[in-house]
């Protein structure tokens, strides 16, 4: 079933205005996606844009036309990735005139983004910045369907996939992590699967974790960490995931780059070592408050190598309990692949 961005899909257009449509429309809609007043995926409303002159060909001092405007709203993500929303009053169409305002924004030289949208609350439609004049919207979408084509949205302009769209080149430049790649690469995708488990309950001898966003890049003292955001395969595993605050691992590595050799590969590691808040029954995914503190160290190898532009290899999992009667420990033995953009 489809989650709802909004409590009611009966808003009273007629008598709304445009900051109602900010309010009641555009800002859950940007909450929903991921971004916010602080962060990484950040709002700026109202941005002021100047303009030194637009022209064709040679510049043509004191008739080039000078613009300036504020955009409604511009989404900026890590810093250096950006796109644009116009919004406008239900009673106002998303005519050309409302679309070339919108793409003025979009082309920018301090926005210069892939995507820009327009919308009346009614209608919310999505433009790629480079197509040709006159083009259909990319998504074009009433508000009471904005729920059900809400992950058509989120492919385009969630924080994760702009920022996969607009790469920092700064951030890129440097040593080569490894052939054909950059100092720093985007994880488009990958998964860690487990085959095997000390435990003997198929959740962790069957289970198939899904790396969602991520990058691989050399860290300040020229040594490569990866850090990967996990999905669980099932909701409740995944909330107990997040309560441990194991959902964003970092790797690193002591080799200067990614072997391409699978008879020399690569390890990374990954150690946590935390007191921990709510302890989990592995067989009933149930969680309580520990009576007393339990310390766990939480360790994990992946020893792979590259080929074309995909990291793969063996996993292992290492876990131990240090409780009042002494450890308890489990490992997890797998597959791990990491496809880089």
């Amino acid at each position: 079933m489809t989650a709802h961005l909004y409590e009611t899909e009966d808003l009273p257009f007629d008598r709304m205005k445009e900051a109602d449509v900010r309010a009641h429309v555009l800002d859950p809609l940007l909450r929903r996606l991921g971004y916010s007043l602080n962060g990484p995926a950040t709002i700026l409303r109202e941005h002021a844009l100047k303009y030194t002159g637009l022209y064709l060909g040679r510049k043509k001092p004191g008739k080039d036309l000078k613009l300036q405007g504020n955009a409604d709203y511009t989404l900026q993500v890590a810093g250096h990735a950006r796109w644009t929303l116009e919004a406008k009053a239900p009673d106002q169409a998303l005519d050309e005139e409302v679309i070339q305002q919108a793409w003025s924004y979009a082309i920018h030289p301090e926005v210069q983004s892939s995507y820009f949208a327009v919308s009346n609350g009614r209608l919310f439609e999505l433009y790629a910045t480079s197509s040709a004049w006159g083009s259909a919207p990319i998504i074009s979408c009433k508000y009471e369907e904005l729920s059900k084509r809400y992950a058509e949205i989120e492919a385009f302009l969630g924080p994760a996939q702009i920022a996969r769209k607009h790469p920092n080149h700064l951030q890129s430049a440097g040593k080569p992590l490894g052939p054909n790649l950059k100092a720093f690469e985007r994880i488009a995708s990958g998964m860690i699967s487990y085959h095997k488990s000390t435990t003997g309950l198929p959740i962790l001898s069957q289970m198939q974790v899904a790396i969602v966003d991520g990058s691989m890049r050399r860290d300040t003292t020229g040594k490569i960490e990866v850090t990967v955001v996990t999905r669980a395969p099932f909701r409740e595993f995944q909330e107990r995931i997040d309560a441990l605050g194991l959902q964003v691992q970092t790797y690193f590595t002591e080799d200067e780059q990614l072997s391409v050799n699978p008879q020399r590969p690569t390890a990374f590691r990954f150690v946590a070592d935390q007191l921990l808040p709510l302890t989990i029954d592995l067989a009933t995914l149930e969680v309580t408050p520990p009576e007393v503190p339990v310390r766990a160290v939480v360790s994990a190898t992946a020893t792979g190598h590259l080929s074309n532009d995909v990291f793969r290899g063996d996993f292992l999992l290492e876990v131990t309990y240090h409780l009042a009667a002494g450890t308890a420990s489990f490992t997890g033995e797998g597959k791990f692949e990491l496809r880089l953009t």
